[in-house]
């Protein structure tokens, strides 16, 4: 939040955009490993991947309430 991911602005688009990239393509590949069958595979999926799917999940969070918030200024003007 105090980087101004969830700002609707030029900062906050570019950080949105940055993290939905690196979620998409390095945290959902990584996490798919989950459907390898091996215990040191499931427990490096849980714990080092999963914070780039995290990214992933913010970064869509924000693009959503930005979405949002644009949509309810223009309702009010």
């Amino acid at each position: 939040m105090r980087a101004g991911v969830f700002y609707a602005n030029e900062r906050g688009q570019s950080l949105r955009k940055i993290l939905f990239r690196i979620g998409l393509w390095i945290g959902l590949p990584l996490n798919a490993l989950v459907f390898v069958s091996n215990d040191l595979v499931e427990f490096v999926v849980r714990y080092a991947f999963s914070p780039f799917l995290s990214i992933f999940y913010i970064a869509v969070i924000a693009k959503l309430l930005a979405r949002k918030e644009s949509l309810v200024h223009v309702d009010l003007v």
